[in-house]
């Protein structure tokens, strides 16, 4: 309950400073709403300690725990700082599209949806929100009618998200852009884009992970194949990823073999509409380096040549404190490794991860061919369209 309450706080700060930006008239509420749950805070504290057990474990929750700015605790709990704007009485329709940056008004070029494709068969959101006191009406029209959406008209007194899908039923072949055009009764319009990707190709043709929006994404335990020998195995590890499991060779009192043919590895299938230099992204649970020089692992696309990556490379460890990439290492149970590979076709390719070391513990991949964005955990699994024999 404290915990959820907490992340509930802090993810309402962002919001708050998001639609600051943005000049939502629900920014105001949303400050409002920091406020509430920083002194929900303290109400859940004193349960814990002075009524729960009928005050057994008095003192259980006094650590400060809000208002941290490094390792060292705060000496009491700081309500984050929130913004507070002041809207006009006027309604002003704003509009931000999912996986964007920008917004109208204040975009200088037309907003763009993340690209849909018939085998993710996604569903996006454009938020449709208001920067003035007075509700106002929206519409929206497309010329396609293959294009879905939640509700195509209403009323906006501070914001709503409506849904757009595609019927891929009817959707045309190939790469389409349709144009989805807003208005508010206020006077304002805008014009959003709508990528469609809908190759001829059907699902009896692909296999493997689908490439979407220039990235594939894969949980390392779900490998198509794996290859062991008599010595070394394949043990998965619930749990332990930060989005998933995790996955290591055993036993890992074994040595260093060098990549071949017949070496233990993952195999990953993929489908690729895309072709050139993409990068790939290992991501690995920190590890000690116990290695004189460094832990290592193998990849490769098909037959390629394996690439044979230290992952402690550069990130040595001094005598005298820990570096700065430990520390985010441990903090986000993560050390990232990536790899550039050129791909002279599109289709189906398979992806090989190859055993070096011991000790190294794979927890996801990410395959980027031109449309990875920032984010914490990295994009969501991938569709994985399994072979039929």
């Amino acid at each position: 309950m404290k915990h959820a309450n907490l992340n509930e706080l802090y993810f309402t700060v962002a919001k708050n400073h998001l639609y600051a930006k943005q000049g939502r008239v629900e920014t105001n509420n949303l400050a409002d709403k920091v406020c509430e749950l920083f002194d929900k805070d303290s109400v859940i504290t004193y349960y814990y300690n002075n009524i729960l057990a009928d005050g057994k474990w008095k003192h259980m929750m006094d650590q400060t725990h809000i208002g941290y700015t490094s390792w060292q605790q705060p000496d009491f709990n700081i309500m984050p700082d929130v913004m507070k704007i002041e809207n006009q009485i006027e309604p002003q329709m704003g509009v931000y599209v999912e996986g964007s940056g920008e917004w109208f008004p204040d975009s200088k070029s037309d907003l763009t949806l993340p690209e849909f494709d018939k085998f993710s068969e996604q569903e996006y959101y454009i938020e449709i929100f208001n920067q003035g006191k007075t509700p106002f009406n929206f519409s929206l029209t497309t010329g396609a009618e293959w294009i879905k959406f939640s509700k195509s008209k209403g009323t906006i007194n501070t914001e709503e998200r409506v849904f757009v899908d595609v019927d891929w039923d009817n959707a045309p072949a190939g790469k389409n852009i349709v144009q989805i055009k807003i208005n508010g009764s206020e006077g304002s319009s805008v014009v959003i884009n709508a990528i469609i990707i809908n190759p001829s190709d059907s699902k009896n043709d692909i296999a493997g992970f689908v490439e979407s929006n220039g990235v594939v994404s894969i949980e390392a335990v779900n490998y198509s194949r794996k290859v062991e020998t008599n010595e070394i195995t394949w043990q998965v590890i619930q749990n332990l990823g930060r989005t998933f499991s995790a996955i290591t060779p055993v036993p890992v009192t074994t040595g260093r073999i060098t990549p071949d043919e017949n070496s233990p590895r993952l195999e990953y299938d993929i489908h690729l509409f895309s072709k050139g230099n993409l990068k790939v992204t290992a991501y690995f649970s920190p590890t000690l380096n116990f290695s004189e020089n460094g832990l290592q692992y193998a990849i490769s696309f098909d037959n390629e040549s394996p690439q044979v990556i230290d992952i402690h490379k550069d990130n040595k460890i001094p005598d005298w404190k820990y570096p700065q990439w430990w520390n985010e290492g441990v903090g986000n149970n993560i050390i990232a490794s990536t790899t550039t590979h050129e791909i002279t076709a599109d289709g189906r390719h398979t992806l090989k991860f190859r055993m070096v070391d011991p000790g190294i513990v794979l927890q996801k991949i990410v395959i980027d061919t031109g449309g990875l964005k920032p984010s914490y955990l990295g994009p969501p699994e991938s569709v994985n369209i399994k072979h039929k024999n």
